[in-house]
């Protein structure tokens, strides 16, 4: 469900708009190849979900939850650490989900964008609360 999710919110950015394809997001399912490509996959995500918000008129500070993502990844690489390991791990498992929560977040924005009633702010507004 959570690669579906990614290649959605990429089925919603506009082609020019794309810094990645779809099909791309599979990819973070191929171990060890998946500790490298997230660092990628993230950073072009987030940059895609930031062009087409900019796209359609709507910018904000947000980082479009780059730092999310780039944090995951290091977690997610971390984690092999012997000893350590486990605390990283379970941190990534806490990043996951905060991810996970505002991509999706964002996907219901830009597939409501049409109604003029979205915010482009949930990184702040998840670790606030």
């Amino acid at each position: 469900m959570y690669i579906t999710l990614l290649q959605g919110v990429l089925k919603e950015v506009a082609s020019v708009n794309r810094e990645t394809q779809r099909g791309y997001a599979w990819f973070l399912l191929i171990p060890l190849f998946n500790l490298v490509w997230a660092f990628i996959f993230y950073i072009k995500l987030a940059n895609s979900i930031k062009n087409e918000f900019e796209s359609r008129g709507k910018n904000s500070t947000s980082d479009y939850g780059k730092g999310l993502g780039v944090a995951l990844a290091i977690t997610g690489v971390l984690g092999f650490i012997p000893y350590v390991g486990l605390f990283f791990g379970i941190g990534n498992l806490v990043l996951w989900i905060f991810f996970w929560v505002i991509i999706a977040r964002y996907k219901s924005d830009l597939v409501n964008s049409e109604k003029g009633n979205y915010r482009v702010d949930y990184d702040s507004d998840l670790l606030d609360n």
